[in-house]
């Protein structure tokens, strides 16, 4: 797969696509729209307790007071090994990038590809909505606490809207969400959904693209009522999690996927220190698509 990752995108037929700046939505036939619609924000998609009635919230005691929700209709998560040593080096002191597969000297990082996301601040009900692309460390290592910590990591986000990446970079901290073309394609074919994102940061060099379709299977619920805690550099700001969604992880041949990395090489947004790029390996053995997906956060 590693060639895969250095075709260009014309090679897919992506050339009106990659100058669209926004979000396509495309229902049998294609209409091209911008990349926030709608107003309101959508109702909690699952219910965290069943056993009380009505809709309620996690139930975690880490959560109580939770300051945000964040709701994205559709996930996109791509994992992406690349060399242990430059994952490493994204890191600051007193935390340690966990090899996977285990003994294999690479790391993953997840690229996660959202779409119309909303992100709700608890507080005033401030909404504020975008596409894009997180990246996301699945399972690092915290040494500053005894026993050492697992946590998962943001390394930075791109996204669609300028007041998305304000509110980003007032809640996880200054400088870790950039402004991005953010173009989004969904095509429904019979019962399958073909999904074809790109994301452009021409200050930062940043341009990748991804095709995947999600198979016509039974979804399963996740839940995690808390996650492990999330940290966001280079901030380092950390957050406790409740997440759910409609998960479905399938082969990575299964949803078709290509990754197109034309220079072979992701810029990360902030690294939080040494290198400021990760050399694309390979790509992971399974895709996931997440629907529905919801979390609730709150600072540590």
């Amino acid at each position: 797969m590693k060639g895969r990752t250095s075709q260009t995108v014309a090679g897919l037929g992506w050339g009106s696509l990659a100058l669209a700046v926004g979000a396509i939505a495309l229902t049998g036939i294609a209409h091209f729209g911008p990349a926030q619609t709608g107003s309101g924000l959508p109702p909690p998609t699952y219910d965290y307790d069943d056993s009380a009635p009505g809709i309620q919230g996690p139930t975690s005691p880490f959560l109580v007071g939770a300051e945000q929700r964040v709701y994205r209709s559709l996930l996109l998560r791509v994992p992406v090994l690349v060399p242990l040593a430059e994952l490493q080096a994204m890191l600051p002191a007193g935390f340690t990038a966990v090899a996977a597969p285990a003994g294999v000297n690479a790391g993953v990082i997840q690229l996660n590809f959202f779409f119309q996301q909303i992100n709700h601040r608890m507080a005033n009900d401030g909404v504020v909505r975008g596409s894009g692309v997180a990246f996301h460390i699945p399972l690092l290592t915290n040494t500053h606490f005894t026993p050492p910590r697992e946590e998962g990591a943001v390394l930075g986000y791109e996204a669609s809207s300028q007041e998305m990446v304000d509110y980003l970079n007032e809640m996880d901290g200054p400088g870790c969400a950039r402004l991005a073309k953010v173009g989004v394609l969904i095509r429904e074919e019979g019962e399958n959904l073909n999904l074809k994102f790109t994301v452009t940061d021409d200050v930062l060099g940043l341009n990748v693209a991804c095709e995947a379709t999600l198979p016509a299977l039974g979804t399963r619920r996740v839940l995690f009522d808390p996650d492990i805690p999330l940290r966001v550099f280079p901030s380092n700001r950390s957050f406790f999690l409740a997440v759910q969604a409609d998960d479905r992880t399938v082969p990575r041949a299964m949803a078709n996927l290509q990754l197109e990395v034309p220079s072979g090489r992701i810029p990360v947004p902030n690294g939080a220190g040494g290198s400021r790029g990760l050399t694309v390996s390979s790509i992971g053995p399974n895709v996931s698509f997440r629907q529905n997906y919801e979390h609730f956060s709150k600072r540590e």
